[in-house]
C-alpha cells in the first residue's frame, strides 16, 4: 500500500504525538524556540517542517524521525 506523504500528514503525524505526549502548542513550541502560530501551521500543513525543526520535535517526543514517514494501513 502506497501513501502520499505531504505537509498535510506529517502535520498530522505532529498533531498526534503532541497530543499523545499530552503537551500544548504552547508547551511545544516553548520548547523547541518557535511561536505558537508556526505549530499551528505545521499541524494544519500549511508549513513545511525543516530538518532541524524535525530533528527537535523529535528529541522531545523522544522518537525517530522515521516515525513521521512511517506507511499505515
Amino acid at each position: 500500500m502506497s501513501s502520499v506523504l505531504d505537509d498535510s500528514s506529517i502535520g498530522r503525524r505532529l498533531y498526534e504525538f503532541r497530543e499523545a505526549a499530552e503537551i500544548t502548542q504552547e508547551q511545544l513550541a516553548a520548547k523547541i524556540g518557535l511561536d505558537v502560530a508556526t505549530i499551528e501551521l505545521m499541524e494544519s500543513g500549511k508549513r513545511s517542517i525543516s530538518a532541524m525543526e524535525l530533528w527537535d520535535l523529535c528529541a522531545v517526543f523522544d522518537i525517530s524521525p522515521h516515525r513521521f514517514f512511517e506507511e499505515r494501513d
